[in-house]
């Protein structure tokens, strides 16, 4: 159990050897870009200038500390380090020099609220603890990560006695500070990006949800700058809602640190053209991985990766599926991503398509059952009926379950027909069959609230065939149970985070 301030008490988790960590906190809310804070004490991957399929390798000293005539990097240290996404917690001893640096680094991600979430900034607070019997003159440079030549004007700092020194190709800030005999001296600061134009895989130009709301980098620093505590405060309240949850210590844990990919493969684009059929509060994305495996909402993984969108950011969530809605074409088949790499409007249906129609379908209807709101589901539903009617034509053998539907060449294990990916599959899977049996329960339990009763009937004689019938007891309540580990912290977690 770790003890740390802005906790009322201990909380599960794990301090690393900055040394031995492999991968530091992505400091970057929803669509912002990123960089990650590595414990070696130096700046890793970095995202925020749009270099996002493949995020640029940085590897850089980002503070420097002088005391007297001796200079040291932050990465001479050692460092205890402890991350709880979207926070990095460090205490760092120096050989060197007399002093101990406790730094703590976040960004804005607060649940259930999406503009909070999608502020370009990074908050530094840096404690100095003066161990020697002298004053000591202590001067910090901080270095963020390097905007490309001359556009160092669309980054910004904001902070306690922090001056700016900008280049054409170079950007730096630094404070003096004095540190009594045994003291502790605080400095904060924010540091804040502003690059809001960019094209993604496919050549099409897109602005940043964020470029809507500031209208340059010293517009966000002052933002974060003026609600530096409150932003702060409203973070630690919904971690230590999942933290006091009667869960298993390792699941409160992972439950606060999984939401880092929320930080490292998310867009979020503006509609800033009235030719753009998103609606005004913008179109969000979750890539698979942009620096694995970059497909833009590969579906099979967000069927399960989905949650904390459905839980805490629902019109981010409506926005995603109204983009498969809208890919979805003639016979009703709804895509498997939006497109390679960043790409946004460049589907793809000849991939693992025996679950994906029928996934559109479950998350549907979970959104359904998250809001209770009959405008949405009567928005989606024509669809939701389509795609499933599509996974009627993929049972070969008329038992009433989906088959696979492998169409590799013959030798070639790619396109993947289903999740279990770079092989094909023939005949009947317990994975594509199970989920088609969720889809027709989902689809019977959808149809019944819109008050369809023809297509409930469909979905009835559907699981009413002879290959269903070993597997009836699939049905909504199952296929919800992955969200079931939050039920018991949503709502604290909501209070906590909006009083």
């Amino acid at each position: 159990m770790i003890a740390a301030d802005g906790f009322a008490a201990a909380v599960p988790g794990c301090v690393y050897d900055g040394a031995l960590l492999d991968g530091g906190v992505p400091l970057g809310g929803l669509g912002t870009g990123y960089f990650t804070l590595e414990g070696t004490g130096k700046i890793g991957f970095c995202s925020i200038y749009n270099d996002i399929v493949p995020p640029q390798r940085c590897f850089a000293d980002w503070l420097t500390i002088r005391v007297g005539q001796t200079e040291t990097p932050l990465s001479s240290a050692q460092i205890a380090y402890w991350g709880h996404y979207p926070v990095a917690d460090m205490v760092c001893q120096f050989s060197e020099l007399p002093l101990t640096l406790g730094i703590r680094a976040f960004s804005p991600l607060v649940v259930g609220n999406p503009a909070d979430s999608n502020i370009p900034a990074a908050l530094f607070e840096i404690g100095i603890t003066n161990e020697s019997p002298e004053p000591l003159e202590v001067r910090l440079t901080v270095t963020p990560p390097q905007p490309p030549a001359g556009r160092v004007g669309q980054v910004a700092f904001l902070g306690d006695g922090l001056a700016t020194t900008a280049r054409q190709d170079h950007v730096e800030a630094g404070c003096a500070v004095t540190v009594a005999p045994g003291a502790l001296q605080k400095v904060r600061f924010v540091f804040a990006w502003h690059y809001p134009r960019w094209s993604d895989s496919g050549g099409e130009p897109h602005v940043h949800r964020y470029g809507t709301r500031y209208a340059d980098a010293q517009a966000v620093a002052q933002d974060a700058w003026a609600r530096f505590d409150a932003l702060r405060d409203r973070i630690l309240a919904w971690q230590d809602a999942v933290y006091r949850a009667e869960l298993p210590h390792w699941l409160r844990d992972a439950l606060v640190q999984s939401l880092y990919s929320l930080a490292k493969n998310t867009i979020w684009i503006a509609r800033t053209r009235k030719d753009e059929w998103w609606d005004e509060d913008g179109w969000f994305t979750h890539n698979e991985s942009h620096s694995g495996c970059p497909v833009t909402e590969t579906m099979v993984c967000r069927m399960h990766g989905h949650f904390p969108a459905l839980f805490f950011f629902l019109d981010l969530e409506a926005s995603t599926l109204e983009a498969f809605r809208h890919f979805q074409i003639s016979d009703g088949e709804i895509p498997f991503s939006y497109g390679m790499g960043t790409a946004m409007r460049d589907p793809r249906y000849h991939c693992q398509h025996p679950l994906n129609s029928g996934q559109y379908a479950q998350m549907v209807y979970r959104l359904y059952r998250r809001t209770g709101n009959r405008r949405v589901l009567d928005h989606f539903y024509e669809s939701v009926r389509r795609a499933i009617r599509y996974q009627f034509s993929l049972d070969d053998d008329d038992d009433g379950l989906v088959n696979d539907q492998a169409h590799a060449l013959p030798g070639r294990i790619w396109p993947a027909n289903q999740f279990y990916d770079c092989w094909p599959w023939w005949g009947t899977s317990a994975y594509v069959a199970g989920t088609w049996l969720a889809t027709l329960t989902c689809g019977k339990a959808l149809a019944e609230a819109v008050g369809d009763a023809g297509f409930a009937a469909e979905c009835v004689a559907w699981l009413a065939r002879p290959g269903t019938l070993t597997s009836r007891r699939c049905g909504p309540a199952h296929i919800t149970a992955c969200g079931t580990m939050w039920r018991t912290v949503v709502q604290a977690t909501f209070r906590s985070a909006t009083s």
